[in-house]
């Protein structure tokens, strides 16, 4: 496996280079000046160009066969090519494996009924390989040697595995426009979509662009998130956030803070009028809107908040977000 998929890196590498030399040697030149000899010379870089990457694409049949394959190639300025920083490397596919984990929440939560018993979807990515020359590393997931329909494609993308993945993938190709895929992040709590803003925010911290792909896939195709725009990207799934919490059931309640959990990040708020006491969550970027405001339990004071329903638990019990202090308007 680690030997074929580096010869498949090498070979790759090698077709991006010769497709720079296609059609070199007449490219440009006037009808009259172009020599048998030069056509001839155009014509064979064209039959290797294409003998290779039908080389390439029946081994990437192959790997399909045992593996899908999604490539990360990583690339930092100040490192020397084809190494990262460790801290980078592993904070980045964390954050990339806990969206995947978080969407799948997400899918449970909506189909619950219809899942019935079958309550672990299985996420976890596996690391194949890194491809020398550059820091590429493999990730995926083993496909099952005894599936009698390996080689069918809509065995294939009905795996809910793939789907995730698949989402996943299309918004992070979509960054600089999330409200052009509105119908694949709609159903995505708030919870995700920020710890898919978090991959934007880990790339533009390390300076890093990446280059994603994924082996043979029918809808994604390679596509680069640079570290110069990444924090755009941020920003932008931001906007789309705030907006469609404006867009969501809100309440707006007066009264105090008793208690407060930052670590799973809800607090208790006893309202005034009618005087009940209700768990309030927050995102964890919330926290510093928190203490502008000098939040402090001990230390009780009256505030007024708007609140607006972000999902239901299992049981069904609505939960209430903060989403802004009145006096920040």
């Amino acid at each position: 496996m680690q030997e074929k998929l580096k010869l498949l890196h090498k070979l790759k590498h090698e077709l991006k280079q010769e497709e720079h030399y296609l059609g070199c040697y007449t490219q440009g030149l006037p009808k009259e000046q172009i020599t048998y000899a030069l056509e001839i010379a155009d014509l064979a870089n064209q039959k290797a160009y294409e003998s290779k990457k039908k080389m390439i694409d029946a081994m990437e049949k192959e790997l399909l066969k045992r593996n899908e394959l999604i490539t990360l190639r990583m690339v930092i300025p100040h490192y020397t090519a084809g190494t990262i920083s460790l801290s980078a490397f592993n904070e980045l596919t964390a954050k990339y494996q806990k969206a995947l984990k978080d969407i799948s929440d997400d899918y449970k939560k909506k189909y619950r009924k219809k899942l019935g018993k079958i309550r672990n979807i299985d996420t976890d990515l596996t690391l194949y390989a890194f491809a020398p020359g550059s820091f590429c590393a493999y990730l995926g997931k083993d496909r099952d040697p005894n599936d009698l329909f390996q080689d069918d494609e809509k065995a294939r993308t009905a795996d809910l595995c793939f789907q995730f993945n698949t989402q996943l993938l299309h918004i992070l190709m979509h960054a600089d426009s999330p409200k052009t895929i509105e119908e694949e992040i709609a159903p995505l709590t708030d919870t995700t979509l920020y710890t898919i803003k978090s991959i934007y925010e880990e790339i533009n911290d390390k300076n890093m662009t990446l280059d994603i792909s994924w082996n043979q896939h029918p809808d994604i195709h390679p596509f680069t998130i640079p570290y110069d725009k990444a924090i755009t990207y941020s920003i932008k799934l931001e906007q789309y956030i705030q907006e469609r919490q404006k867009k969501h059931q809100e309440k707006t309640l007066t009264g105090h803070f008793l208690s407060m959990n930052v670590e799973s990040c809800y607090f208790r708020f006893r309202t005034t009028k009618p005087c009940q006491t209700q768990t309030i969550y927050f995102h964890p970027e919330k926290q510093d809107t928190l203490r502008r405001h000098g939040v402090d339990p001990l230390n009780p004071q009256e505030y007024t908040i708007r609140t607006y329903l972000e999902e239901f638990t299992k049981k069904g019990t609505p939960k209430w977000y903060l989403l802004e202090f009145i006096d920040e308007e």
